[in-house]
């Protein structure tokens, strides 16, 4: 169970936005809406839409919780017809603003995930394209985006606004999720080449609209 307020406040919006995305969520479920495969773990979430059945968790970068996720995402990963979304709650007060990237860099720091994308690198390039792609974000709304972010909130408000497709969000929401259970110590998350190809035509379209040179 989440306890902090601002894991709380972060809770209602997801349970909101999954809402209105058209899923049926139960918050904090238990028997019967909980499968036999989560009794151990008590997820924060879940939503079903149709056949897609999401596991969700909101955790905040200050809880020692790596163990459990790994294990969880495991056990998503191992009954097909279900995913795991992590929203990550970081408490970003007292932190300065970040500096705005600029142009020369972001388009360096997009051929480098080509470049570990080339050379088999695949997790390396999935996390290096997050860097990437927030640092994109911040170009496009430097209001919004000046301290560091969750991926989650990225992606919804650069759908928000139009800047990603639905389409391109969903793919982005996926690549969240693999990059969330990365960080937390699942070192062995597989990450095909497909999936950063197609982070790669993402930042590239988002580089050439916004940041190619004159």
């Amino acid at each position: 169970m989440t306890s902090s307020s601002t894991e709380a406040e972060l809770l209602r919006n997801t349970v909101s936005d999954l809402e209105q995305d058209g899923y049926e969520v139960f918050l904090q479920p238990q028997s019967p809406i909980l499968p036999a495969f989560l009794k151990t773990f008590r997820p924060d979430i879940i939503a079903r839409r149709g056949d897609k059945n999401l596991v969700v968790e909101v955790v905040s970068t200050r809880r020692q919780q790596d163990d459990k996720l790994a294990s969880l995402a495991s056990a998503v990963r191992s009954n097909p017809g279900w995913e795991m979304r992590i929203v990550m709650a970081s408490s970003t007060n007292g932190l300065q603003p970040l500096q705005e990237q600029s142009k020369a860099a972001i388009v360096q720091s997009a051929k480098e995930v080509k470049a570990l994308i080339h050379e088999g690198h695949l997790r390396a390039a999935l996390l290096m394209g997050w860097s990437t792609f927030e640092a994109l974000g911040r170009t496009y709304m430097p209001g919004d985006f000046a301290r560091p972010q969750s991926p989650a909130r990225l992606v919804q408000l650069l759908a928000q606004e139009g800047y990603v497709t639905p389409s391109e969000a969903d793919v982005l929401r996926k690549l969240a999720e693999k990059r969330n259970i990365l960080i937390h110590g699942d070192v062995l998350t597989e990450v095909s080449e497909n999936e950063v190809e197609a982070f790669v035509e993402i930042l590239e379209r988002l580089v050439e609209l916004q940041l190619a040179p004159d």
